[in-house]
C-alpha cells in the first residue's frame, strides 16, 4: 500500500495474482525444506517484475506422472539451471506453476520431477531447442499448461487462461460512487461476473450473462476496494479488474 488505508493498495496485474478462487493477491511458494536465502529483487509497485526483466508464469500438467516427494521444479538459463530454487505449486489438481523473472529474448528451461538433474524431463525433439524448452520473452505472460515431457497440453486438462484485463475487459469508471459499467471486447454467452472484497469474500455474483456489457450498481456495498472477476462460460479465460466505491 502506498499509504495507510486500503484505498492506497496497488492494483495487482493479472499475471502476478493468484487468480484461483478470486484471490488477486501476490503469491510466492516458500519451500520449508529449503536451506538457502531467496532474493526476489525489487518488483515495481502495481507491476509484475523487477526493472529490466519480465514475469513469465510457467505451468506444467503432471496428471500422467507420479509426483516426486521432493516436489516439482523448473530451471533454465534465467536461473543458471538451478534445480532447487524455483519449486512449483499446485493450486488446482496436478497443475504446477511458478513465477520466474526473465530477461528479454530467448530463455531455455526444463521441468524437474524432483530437485536433481537426474529428475530432468525429456523434451520431445519436435519442440526442443538443444534438448530444452524455450520461450521468447518480450512482455509479461502466463504460459498455457503443458504436459510434462510433452509438447502440448494433456488431453483432459482444463485450466482457465488468465487474460490481461486491459485487453479483454474494461471497467469504467474505476472509481465510482453509485455504479460502474463492465465492457467486454467481444460478445459472450453464459459468462459470469463476481465481486469480492479484499479479504477474498464474495459479496455479489452475476451468472448466465450474455452480450458484452454489465452495469454494476453499488446498492448496499460499503466504501472500499473490490475485485471484479469475469469468467467465460467455457472457462476459457478469466479477467480481473479493480473497482473502488467511494
Amino acid at each position: 500500500m502506498n499509504g495507510s488505508q486500503w484505498y492506497f493498495v496497488e492494483a495487482i496485474p493479472s499475471e502476478s495474482g493468484v487468480n484461483y478462487d478470486f484471490d488477486n493477491y501476490r503469491w510466492i511458494y516458500v519451500d520449508e525444506a529449503g536451506s538457502d536465502t531467496l532474493s526476489l529483487g525489487a518488483v515495481k509497485f502495481s507491476g509484475n517484475a523487477p526493472t529490466g526483466k519480465y514475469l513469465v508464469r510457467i505451468l506444467v500438467d503432471m496428471q500422467n506422472q507420479t509426483i516426486s516427494t521432493n516436489g516439482i521444479h523448473v530451471g533454465g538459463s534465467f536461473n543458471n539451471w538451478n534445480t532447487t530454487d524455483l519449486r512449483l505449486y499446485n493450486f488446482v489438481d496436478k497443475i504446477y506453476e511458478g513465477i520466474a523473472y526473465m530477461p528479454a529474448g530467448i530463455n531455455e528451461f526444463k521441468f524437474f520431477n524432483g530437485n536433481t538433474l537426474s529428475a530432468t524431463e525429456t523434451v520431445p525433439t519436435s519442440c526442443a531447442s538443444d534438448g530444452n524448452r524455450s520461450v521468447t520473452v518480450s512482455a509479461d505472460v502466463i504460459n498455457d499448461a503443458v504436459c510434462y515431457a510433452s509438447c502440448s497440453s494433456c488431453s483432459s486438462s482444463a485450466v482457465p487462461k488468465v487474460q490481461n484485463s486491459d485487453n479483454s475487459v474494461n471497467l469504467y469508471p474505476g472509481v465510482a460512487t453509485s455504479y460502474s459499467v463492465l465492457k467486454l471486447s467481444q460478445n459472450l454467452t453464459n459468462y459470469s461476473v463476481s465481486l469480492c472484497d479484499l479479504t477474498g469474500r464474495q459479496v455479489r455474483s452475476y451468472t448466465g450473462l450474455n452480450g458484452n456489457t454489465l452495469t454494476i450498481n453499488r446498492e448496499y456495498l460499503p466504501t472500499g476496494i473490490y475485485l471484479v472477476r469475469t469468467t467465460s462460460g467455457d472457462n476459457e479465460f478469466v479477467s480481473i479488474n479493480k473497482l473502488i466505491f467511494k
